[in-house]
């Protein structure tokens, strides 16, 4: 098999960041090529949406509720 190093990209090319709609289903994908330039911050905001803190940055917008 050849490696591809093909990058999970959603249709607007934004990332899917919160909660899936399903209880303790959590999504943090689709970042494509800024795939690890997002990692650490979207992970941060993640997990302070699971805790029930306010996100330092504004994530309106990048949740499942878009499509």
């Amino acid at each position: 098999q050849v490696w591809k190093g093909a990058r999970a990209l959603l249709p607007d090319g934004l990332p899917l960041i919160g909660a899936s709609g399903l209880p303790g289903l959590w999504l943090n994908l689709g970042h494509g090529a800024s795939g690890w330039a997002l990692a650490c911050g979207s992970a941060r905001a993640l997990a302070d949406q699971i805790a029930g803190k306010t996100p330092d940055i504004d994530l309106e917008g990048l949740g499942a509720q878009r499509f």
